[in-house]
């Protein structure tokens, strides 16, 4: 504030507490921005139910429990992508429940005699709610 016994600034100079608050200013007010752009989408997102499998889940929440199903007529193994030396075994109509995901991970299914089958892909099971077990019989190309 300028006080009566201080000489007035001269045309085009600012005080230094003046410039500190217009270069808080000018950095903090893209920043006040895209935060609360960010809020208003996530939360149309969620409103609407257009939040994608796998979105942002910040830790523990970014790995989730995976069912497999064996629903074919012959033995299986199934591997984790991420554990390459955890291989479960599953008979004909055995269900496993143990395995733990990641989003955009898949898990190898192989034949008895280590011959690869194909990928399931593991990002479906991320799910607030119980999900169906992956089914051995969907199994697709690996993408890895």
């Amino acid at each position: 504030m300028w006080r009566v016994d201080e000489p007035p600034l001269r045309h085009g100079a600012y005080s230094r507490r003046n410039k500190a608050a217009i270069v808080t200013a000018i950095v903090l007010a893209p920043l006040l921005g895209l935060a609360i752009w960010s809020l208003t989408l996530g939360a149309a997102f969620e409103v609407l139910g257009l939040d994608a499998l796998c979105a942002f889940d910040p830790p523990p929440g970014d790995h989730f429990d995976v069912g497999v199903l064996n629903d074919t007529p012959a033995v299986v193994m199934v591997q984790p992508t991420a554990l390459e030396d955890a291989t479960i075994r599953l008979r004909p109509g055995a269900r496993d429940d143990s395995l733990t995901g990641s989003c955009g991970a898949e898990l190898r299914i192989l034949t008895p005699q280590r011959r690869l089958l194909g990928c399931l892909d593991e990002s479906p099971q991320d799910v607030p709610e119980p999900a169906p077990p992956l089914r051995v019989s969907q199994v697709q190309p690996c993408v890895s």
